[in-house]
């Protein structure tokens, strides 16, 4: 074989032509698919809808505290109870020892017999008993019976011709304040009627703790100085006929039993 060389090339060549295998790669592992789990449902905060100051305030219902009313109209008033124009029977009353002659001789009661009595057989005779309360002595007497009010700091008296004025300085709640309390005294048939006809004062109207005390406090202890004052001098069986007040006393007239003015 001459030619045998032109075998080998074309072997050769016949080789180069086959396609190259494709090499076997290794199979990936298929992992399985994460199975995403939904979260659990979270509590949903429910939201209170919260009514506003405004709207508080305006649902809401307030009941205010009835007070008295300090001014008062110059219309008699009978006060319950106070003061009493027939006064209860009592014990014999009780000299203030502490007076000096002189005060008792002014304070003593001046007595006059009327004319004519009236003529029935079962009637008690009566004289007019005429009592004069000065200024100073109805201060000296409503004194006592404030030195166990703390509310009350002071107290002055100042007698006018229609009315009891005093200088309150009492307690108001945070502070003391300070006004003039006008207590009228009027007298119709035998039956005194004692007000309070005004508080003068600079606001518009009296904090409700200062009405308190001049209401609850005040008041009932200038009705209990009076009515203590003619029980002192005349005993518990009397009749108011009038009232008179001066600038600086007090002109009580009453009727009394003629034995009161038997000495």
């Amino acid at each position: 074989m001459r030619h045998w060389w032109i075998l080998l090339i074309v072997m050769f060549a016949a080789a180069a032509c086959q396609p190259t295998p494709t090499p076997v790669l290794p199979t990936l592992a298929q992992f399985a698919e994460a199975t995403t789990s939904s979260a659990p449902d979270m509590p949903t905060d429910t939201v209170t809808s919260v009514p506003s100051a405004e709207t508080a305030a305006s649902s809401a219902t307030t009941t205010p505290t009835p007070l008295p009313n300090a001014t008062l109209t110059r219309t008699p008033t009978v006060i319950p109870q106070q003061p009493r124009a027939t006064l209860p029977p009592s014990v014999t009353p009780t000299p203030n020892i502490a007076a000096s002659t002189t005060a008792r001789i002014e304070q003593a009661p001046r007595f006059s017999t009327l004319t004519p009595n009236p003529i029935v057989p079962t009637t008690t005779p009566q004289v007019a008993a005429d009592v004069v309360i000065t200024e100073a002595q109805f201060q000296q007497a409503l004194n006592i019976r404030l030195a166990d009010m703390p509310s009350i700091q002071s107290a002055i008296v100042d007698f006018t011709t229609e009315s009891i004025v005093i200088g309150l300085t009492a307690s108001g709640g945070d502070a003391l304040i300070s006004s003039n309390v006008v207590i009228s005294v009027q007298v119709a048939n035998g039956v005194a009627f004692i007000t309070i006809s005004d508080i003068q004062l600079n606001a518009p109207e009296p904090p409700p703790l200062y009405l308190q005390v001049i209401t609850t406090d005040l008041y009932p202890a200038v009705i209990d100085t009076m009515d203590g004052i003619l029980r002192e001098r005349l005993g518990g069986i009397t009749n108011l006929e009038n009232i008179v007040l001066t600038g600086s006393a007090m002109n009580i007239t009453l009727l009394v039993p003629a034995s009161i003015a038997t000495p």
